[in-house]
């Protein structure tokens, strides 16, 4: 993971941390970025996820923005699982 990214993972991650761990979702836009994210912020905590292969939200959930976006259109259930972060 560059060092840029690393450091915004961390400062997300420690906000998570250290609210309680409410419910979070952090979308991604690119699938390399999102494939070096989930395993950093799996070492962490527990982590849900969002992909076109998945679909398991959690307290924390990383998204690719594309698939939740055609998720939310299609579904009822998805849209109020968003509502919920």
């Amino acid at each position: 993971m560059q060092q840029p990214m690393q450091v915004k993972a961390g400062v997300i991650a420690s906000i998570h941390q250290n609210t309680g761990k409410v419910p979070m979702l952090y979308t991604i836009h690119n699938s390399t970025v999102y494939d070096d994210i989930v395993p950093f912020f799996k070492g962490l905590f527990d982590v849900g996820e969002i992909n076109s292969k998945k679909f398991e939200p959690a307290d924390f959930t990383v998204a690719m923005s594309k698939t939740l976006f055609n998720r939310a259109k299609d579904s009822m259930n998805v849209k109020e699982r968003i509502e919920q972060v």
